[in-house]
């Protein structure tokens, strides 16, 4: 039986077990203690803690939403963990240590205060790592450690303490995240962290970025909403102070759905299952939370960001309380692109209204109507939008003078601004 059970725990307390039945479908029970006490996160709101066991339909999906969708990726962690298998379950059991939120993932017995370690690496080390990424997204560590970045793009997990870099290894935490952007997309790292940075200087939530230059090679560094770094001055040199994870979980985990079906195309939540899903959130959180929601697809929408999926939004469970989470993982086809280029032919990953998926026919008019779709009052959302379209030309421009801080100045972040301009230029004739 031991070999068909995981054992859960959130933020360091036992919380459940994952069993794998005959026929490989997967039920998630909550142990009694953990559901009855009202200071504890549910796994999940798709399961409740009012019901103690949840069958494959939810428990499945949301582990499979923990880990990178890339098959050729699992394959490669199944060979360096010694499985066969690239089952979920079966891999989870081996790196299921440090994943999203304060989820942690272990074969029956062992406990989040087993074997915990942190390597140091060098930057030369880093930057030979981001190379290899960047020629193959599917690239593996020859020293991985056991922790699983969801998603599709090539990125890192590491721990940072007093300008060192760290593997975490074992049941140790990472702190940040290392990104270079989409593979095969020239200057996406760049265009990353320039949208990310924007969203910030518009006021909508944001994990702290910077860029990092590792020898020849540029990383996007995001420091971890989900992880909270304990202040202890006392630490000594060489040892990350105590990280408490945070739990979190993404849309897909939220309404039960396979990483598969994160784009509304492809038969994913619409922007108004996600809304009717965040006013089911306790009443002090809920509008905030809608508000919040909105703002960034809007903010997709202006930008001409196509890859808001419902894997790119997500949701902190702290107790009882449930909020939404910072942006993250955001790109602007019209910064990276020539304007005219992409307005007829960026695609949004959800419907805004009735202009559906085009990001060029959103108009004050229609998202005052996409407004009833959330719930939220059509003026409000109109303001909203006027509010970031005067605001998005200037905040691209201060996060190209950040890149250009790091990078010197260069004809990438030249023409990013001038494609910056130019999308300033249209938003404030359509919205002024």
């Amino acid at each position: 039986m031991a070999d068909n059970r995981l054992d859960l725990y959130i933020d360091e307390r036992f919380a459940g077990h994952i069993v794998r039945a005959r026929d490989r479908s997967i039920t998630f029970a909550y142990d009694e203690g953990y559901a009855d006490a009202r200071e504890t996160a549910p796994l999940s709101l798709s399961m409740p803690k009012s019901r103690l066991a949840h069958g494959d339909d939810v428990a499945g999906a949301w582990i499979a939403n923990l880990l990178p969708e890339s098959e050729k990726k699992l394959e490669r962690i199944a060979a360096a963990v010694g499985t066969r298998s690239i089952q979920p379950f079966d891999l989870l059991a081996r790196i299921g240590h440090d994943v999203a939120g304060a989820v942690q993932v272990f074969p029956a017995g062992a406990t989040p205060q087993d074997h915990a370690d942190l390597i140091e690496r060098t930057e030369s080390d880093i930057a030979d790592e981001l190379r290899c990424l960047r020629a193959d997204p599917d690239y593996l560590p020859d020293q991985y450690g056991k922790w699983s970045l969801a998603g599709q793009q090539g990125k890192i997990a590491v721990a940072l303490s007093r300008d060192r870099w760290y593997s975490p290894t074992g049941t140790a935490a990472s702190t940040h995240i290392l990104k270079i952007g989409p593979s095969g997309m020239e200057g996406g790292d760049l265009a990353e962290f320039v949208t990310l940075r924007a969203a910030h200087f518009c006021r909508i939530p944001t994990p702290n970025a910077w860029l990092h230059q590792f020898g020849d090679e540029l990383a996007v560094v995001v420091e971890r909403y989900d992880r909270y770094i304990e202040p202890s001055p006392a630490t000594p040199t060489g040892q990350v102070p105590r990280v408490r994870r945070i739990h979190q979980e993404d849309i897909c985990q939220v309404l039960g759905i396979r990483p598969g079906l994160k784009y509304q195309s492809h038969g994913g939540p619409s922007a108004k299952e996600v809304a009717d899903a965040l006013w089911r959130f306790p009443a002090r959180s809920r509008e905030d939370s809608v508000q919040r929601f909105a703002q960034m697809l809007i903010f997709n929408a202006l930008t001409y960001s196509p890859d808001a999926h419902a894997k790119n939004y997500s949701v902190l469970l702290q107790g009882p309380e449930v909020t939404f989470a910072p942006a993250y993982d955001l790109l602007s086809n019209a910064v990276r692109l020539n304007l005219k280029g992409v307005r007829h032919q960026t695609e949004l990953a959800m419907k805004t209204g009735s202009s559906g998926y085009e990001a060029d026919r959103v108009t004050p008019e229609r998202l005052a109507a996409f407004g009833a779709e959330l719930g939220l009052p059509g003026d409000w959302m109109v303001a909203a939008s006027q509010r970031l379209a005067l605001r998005i030309g200037d905040a691209f421009d201060i996060a190209l003078d950040e890149a250009e801080q790091v990078l010197g100045a260069s004809d990438s972040i030249e023409s990013m601004r001038r494609h910056a301009q130019d999308l300033d230029q249209l938003l404030v004739k359509r919205w002024a």
